[in-house]
């Protein structure tokens, strides 16, 4: 479409601001990603994180044309920027209260968006995969995020309804979850079934593997 192509410099350069036009599997891992690490105005994207496969993620699903830069300075992060007309972008994402007035909002005033409860494993999952910390305590893993109250006490009460986990709330701006509550969000983020097969998301991609690896060791191997 017209309103895909976008020009920088010189050269013409594609992303697909009808991404998140429709709710998809991809679409709402990629949101809950940006809500965690996304910047969008009208005349600029910007997706940033430590990861580079977490940013080429969403080159690759939005389809962008766009070069992945490092930055060195401070928090040593890759980033996917795009400085032009994102219209269209940013009407679809005010939608789910990222974006305001034609202006991203601010992380500290971010509300969990609302969207079909049956993608609520993607939107945790890509959210998780861009924010969230899972180290080892007790030779188990244990989930550690930090984030504003308000979206955090949204996505604690999500993940006690569909997760059934049992964390009653984030304690200022931060949540840490149990052993036993680790276990129960792994399992529904990677849509795990009885026997453990995780092979829906895994074949889908939409994932990073070393945060699924953090999800599977202890100390003493992978459990």
């Amino acid at each position: 479409m017209v309103g895909d192509i976008m020009q920088q410099g010189r050269a013409t350069k594609y992303i697909d601001q009808h991404f998140f036009d429709q709710e998809t599997p991809a679409s709402m891992y990629l949101l809950g990603a940006f809500f965690a690490s996304g910047t969008i105005r009208r005349r600029q994207m910007l997706f940033r994180s430590s990861s580079r496969d977490l940013v080429a993620m969403v080159k690759k699903e939005m389809r962008s044309e766009h070069g992945i830069s490092y930055d060195t300075r401070g928090k040593n992060s890759f980033h996917l920027v795009v400085n032009t007309g994102l219209p269209h972008l940013v009407d679809s994402l005010s939608a789910y209260g990222l974006c305001r007035d034609g202006d991203s909002v601010l992380k500290r005033d971010r509300a969990f968006p609302s969207f079909d409860p049956s993608y609520a494993a993607d939107f945790i999952r890509g959210f998780v995969d861009a924010q969230a910390t899972c180290y080892v305590q007790f030779k188990h893993p244990t989930l550690w995020v930090k984030f504003n109250r308000d979206f955090l006490g949204s996505l604690n009460s999500m993940l006690r309804m569909y997760a059934g986990t049992r964390r009653s709330g984030p304690k200022k701006n931060q949540i840490t979850y149990n052993v036993e509550d680790t276990k129960k969000v792994r399992e529904f983020v990677y849509r795990e079934d009885d026997n453990g097969d995780w092979s829906y998301v895994r074949d889908s991609g939409l994932y990073l593997p070393e945060m699924r690896e953090n999800f599977m060791t202890g100390r003493d191997g992978v459990l």
